[in-house]
């Protein structure tokens, strides 16, 4: 960096200056590897509006700045944060131990958690529902309402035909889908109504009026004589049950005078479709993290420099980030004396220039991100600095590398279904039960009824799960797990922020000959604390 870069920006930004502080801001970047002089003018800035009062540069002054001293190259606080920082660093003494593990115990106890291939990886965005993947050119909140009503509809009639498929097949057998459709559900082409006291079966989406679904205020809005109808459900005689608003389900009961149901049972199973287990020449190691990085009060990012220490100790071929890296909630970003994009922009250069360059990273947006277009499906982020590493992806993304599908979403579904779901008789295993609502749903946000900025039409484009990828990464406040479902191997790997411990999940998939065969016998992985 040349003396006249500095004076460059210290002119724009009206700071008064003489040769002998160039110089010694000079000795200060090459000491540093800072070579970018608008990065460096910014620190001073920081630096200057937060301790000095806004006060010119001495040729003392910019020495503060090196205090506590960066290594050369390190991924530290210091390194990127606007604000000079107190690190308050403690040494987690459990880092390391593992919260969960999947695989075979030889498996594991003898896997290389490091990378395999050296950077020769092929990835790609895969297609989501009819051909198309979300870029950062798709537009959102445009569509009028009445193609919200359209996509919906058209959700109803498809996830219904999938019900109607299983069904047939399991008690059926002899009725074709289109019979049934016709003379039995709710989207039937029939005009003669039930008359009250008739059995009936009804095809439609589950609603509550509530804050909170309860078993007495629960309904099923459905389509009769193209109109929507709302029935009331009595469940007191339906055995067991598993529901939340926005489920698409088959509901088997008796019409009442008053137009309620009682209902014997509900029906929400379809048959998944599922992608073969990939046949790999070479292992594929795989890094899982999750945002919030950093405390809710601070822009210090401590866990994160331990995540890249390990990535670092252990380079794997492919690192998977999901937002939110600069957390909206975050308190501290009302004193940022710089642009929210430029400290986003810095923040994610400097992560992958200290990873190995042949780490792929894959970057996935949050809707819960600063400079994120708080909508959900959430558009990739938008960097101007390139790296041939890294690959900017939406929220939700179906990405393939060298034939191995993942599925991954930033945002919490499965505590959003948790917390909104009705369950009655259905055993106790919530993290199953949230994870085949996605399933069969073949959605990867099914729920109607959250806090979540949702675009509708969006979401019938690009959030369908319309086939089981081999990994599905849902990082959730709920307890870490990594389980296999329907050979889909499920990663919750926590927060590298978490309120009581900070986690990542890490994953190798190993050759197999089978494209048939379990995931339990060629993938090894763990969620471990950070």
């Amino acid at each position: 960096m040349s003396k006249e870069e500095i004076e460059e920006q210290f002119d724009q930004y009206g700071v008064i200056y003489n040769d002998a502080i160039i110089e010694k801001c000079v000795e200060l970047c090459l000491e540093y590897g800072v070579t970018d002089a608008a990065e460096f003018a910014e620190n001073w800035l920081a630096y200057t509006v937060s301790k000095l009062n806004g006060a010119d540069p001495t040729v003392a002054r910019p020495q503060q700045l090196k205090t506590p001293k960066t290594p050369k190259l390190a991924f530290t606080p210091m390194s990127y944060s606007p604000l000079p920082l107190n690190e308050s660093k403690k040494v987690n003494e459990e880092a390391g131990n593992a919260l969960c593990t999947f695989g075979r115990a030889q498996l594991v106890n003898l896997n290389q958690w490091s990378q395999f291939r050296k950077g020769n990886l092929r990835v790609s965005l895969s297609s989501i529902g009819d051909g198309k993947y979300m870029s950062a050119n798709t537009l959102y909140m445009v569509a009028p309402s009445i193609e919200h009503c359209q996509y919906e509809y058209e959700e109803l009639y498809k996830i219904g035909v999938e019900i109607c498929k299983r069904f047939q097949e399991i008690e059926c057998p002899s009725r074709t889908v289109e019979e049934i459709l016709q003379e039995d559900y709710g989207l039937n082409i029939d005009e003669n109504k039930p008359f009250p006291y008739d059995k009936i079966r009804c095809l439609g989406r589950v609603h509550t009026e509530t804050e909170n679904i309860s078993e007495y205020n629960i309904f099923i809005v459905a389509l009769q004589d193209e109109q929507l109808i709302k029935l009331p459900l009595d469940l007191i005689k339906c055995k067991g049950y598993s529901l939340f608003p926005g489920q698409i389900v088959l509901v088997e009961g008796i019409l009442t005078d008053g137009d309620t149901i009682m209902v014997d049972r509900i029906l929400s199973a379809t048959n998944l479709t599922y992608t073969p287990t990939p046949k790999l020449a070479l292992p594929l190691s795989i890094v899982v993290a999750s945002g919030p990085y950093t405390a809710n009060d601070n822009l210090a990012y401590e866990p994160l420099q331990d995540l890249v220490k390990y990535c670092t100790e252990n380079p794997p071929d492919i690192l998977i980030l999901t937002g939110p890296i600069v957390q909206k909630t975050n308190t501290a970003i009302h004193t940022m004396a710089e642009r929210f994009d430029r400290h986003f922009e810095r923040l994610i250069s400097q992560l992958v220039k200290n990873l190995d360059p042949n780490t792929h990273v894959l970057l996935v947006s949050s809707h819960e991100d600063i400079n994120s277009t708080f909508v959900y499906p959430t558009h990739p982020y938008d960097i101007k600095t390139k790296f041939p590493n890294l690959h900017l992806l939406p929220d939700p993304c179906i990405v393939e590398v060298d034939g191995v599908h993942i599925g991954i979403t930033s945002t919490d579904i499965m505590n959003n279904l948790n917390e909104n779901q009705l369950s009655v008789n259905e055993g106790n295993d919530v993290i199953k039960r949230s994870v085949y609502y996605m399933f069969h749903q073949k959605s990867f946000f099914p729920l109607r009824k959250s806090n979540i900025p949702v675009d509708i039409g969006l979401m019938h484009q690009y959030a369908k799960l319309n086939t089981l990828p081999n990994l599905l990464i849902l990082p959730s406040k709920m307890k870490q797990f990594i389980r296999d479902y329907n050979n889909c191997l499920c990663i919750n790997p926590g927060h590298v922020f978490g309120e009581t411990t900070g986690s990542f999940g890490r994953v190798t998939i190993h050759p197999t000959e089978s494209q048939t065969g379990k995931l339990f016998s060629c993938v090894a992985g763990q969620v471990v604390k950070i």
